[in-house]
């Protein structure tokens, strides 16, 4: 701390009426579910993909001759990076996330002297009831945000005012914001 400091001269924060800023929310959320609003915002993934959001309910993990039922929030952290990756891939989403990936660059200006110094593109934003297992599995993810539901708001679903971000929810973050509606 400084003797001589900046001092803050004015508050940028605006406030919104609540019942703004869930009508806000509710309109960011139907625009997640247009194939061609989350296309246009530059998001890619698979062709046979007609139907968003995506909704991850339970999987079933194979080791050797023993299959086991999991539910998707209860997930094992050991290799769970990969193995969230891989579920993606499945789904059809690996496009995003490599774009995601190959995507990130040095930023210009003097952000890269204040400790900003990568631009990394937005991804897949996974919503979860919890934030367990699967989000600290997913969060390593290049450009993938993981939310709870119940914090869930306009700025995560459309960052910097565009709607439609490629989004996934799991069954119980589905549940979780029915029962607060």
């Amino acid at each position: 701390f400084r003797a001589h400091g900046p001092k803050v001269e004015k508050d940028w924060s605006r406030k919104l009426n609540m019942q703004e800023r869930r009508l806000a929310r509710d309109s960011a959320i139907a625009a997640t579910t247009s194939v061609q609003m989350v296309r246009d915002r530059g998001h890619r993934f698979a062709e046979e993909i007609e139907n968003l959001p995506i909704i991850l309910g339970d999987y079933e993990e194979v080791q050797g001759k023993k299959s086991e039922s999991i539910d998707i929030e209860m997930f094992n952290l050991k290799g769970g990076t990969r193995k969230v990756s891989a579920i993606f891939e499945a789904l059809g989403l690996g496009d995003d996330l490599h774009r995601a990936k190959s995507g990130r660059t040095i930023r210009p200006g003097k952000g890269t002297m204040r400790n900003r110094v990568r631009k990394t593109p937005k991804s897949v934003l996974l919503v979860v009831a919890n934030k367990d297992g699967l989000a600290k599995a997913a969060r390593n993810l290049p450009g993938v945000n993981v939310v709870a539901a119940r914090n869930l708001c306009a700025e995560d679903l459309a960052p910097g005012g565009d709607m439609g971000r490629l989004t996934v929810f799991t069954k119980n973050a589905i549940e979780a914001m029915n029962k607060e509606a």
